[in-house]
């Protein structure tokens, strides 16, 4: 009798060992499942952050995609045909940005700034040429959402090559949103081969611009702005870029203009003169 209690008691010391070793194996595997998930899920939350952060980076860089954020690639006006040259959003309050040009993009004369979304306030902008010169504009002009710049002329009588532009600019908190800023370029047109008659043309309208220009200091006239400048390399310049016809009105605006100038002076005794003279035709 006693040797089957005892029997009955090892078989049933068996079967609870059985089970417990069961009961382990079992969370074991479940505890290892569970482990070999978790870095799985880690690693698409690490992808979605960084597949975040490069787009906010290129949102940054370029703008978002609505529809109030794009712009022409071209587009024309009267001062000629606009290239998009980059955008960028505005941070609030002072910021400074720079967009990348490359020489690739050909030569530029003018550049211009158009904003959507937001108004801001161009504090400085600073080209930076192709041959590494620079030339600081200092622009400092407010521009309304959706409105443009003037035109802003850059140094050299057959365009540049821009590598980069930086702008410092100022804008304020507003539930419009972040401005966008973008920038446009007027590329320059191809100078053709300058001929004897222009050269000599010019040089004539440059020295006359002189002359009148000295006679409006020496008889005190008080005539101002650049057309009355002493500048004679200044006027060639100016008449290379210019029809014959614009060079004629030039010069006869300024001598009109002193002729007023004289008549205050004195009598100009017209009833005193060489009656063998015929008038000219023009």
């Amino acid at each position: 009798m006693s040797m089957r209690i005892m029997n009955a008691d090892r078989l049933l010391g068996y079967a609870r060992a059985v089970a417990f070793a069961a009961l382990a194996i079992t969370a074991t595997v479940a505890g290892a499942e569970a482990f070999d998930t978790q870095p799985a899920e880690t690693d698409t939350l690490v992808q979605d952050v960084q597949f975040n952060r490069d787009r906010g980076e290129r949102d940054r860089d370029r703008g978002d995609d609505r529809d109030d954020d794009r712009a022409e690639e071209r587009f024309k006006d009267k001062e000629g045909e606009w290239v998009l040259l980059g955008r960028r959003k505005v941070g609030f309050l002072v910021d400074r940005d720079v967009i990348e040009v490359g020489q690739r993009e050909g030569r530029f004369d003018r550049i211009l700034l158009s904003v959507k979304r937001n108004d801001i306030e161009i504090l400085d902008i600073r080209v930076v040429y192709g041959n590494g010169q620079s030339d600081e504009l200092r622009v400092r002009e407010f521009i309304r959402e959706g409105a443009r710049t003037r035109p802003i002329e850059l140094r050299g009588e057959e365009g540049r090559l821009i590598r980069q532009i930086e702008v410092a600019y100022r804008s304020k908190p507003s539930f419009q949103g972040q401005a966008v800023l973008f920038v446009y370029g007027r590329q320059a047109a191809a100078r053709r081969e300058l001929t004897d008659g222009k050269k000599a043309g010019c040089e004539t309208y440059a020295a006359l611009s002189v002359v009148q220009s000295e006679a409006n200091e020496k008889y005190r006239c008080g005539f101002r702005g650049g057309e009355w400048s002493d500048n004679k390399r200044g006027h060639y310049e100016w008449c290379l870029r210019n029809k014959r016809d614009f060079m004629a009105d030039e010069t006869r605006y300024r001598l009109g203009e002193l002729q007023k100038c004289y008549n205050k002076l004195g009598d100009y005794d017209d009833e005193n003169y060489d009656r063998g003279y015929s008038r000219r035709r023009f």
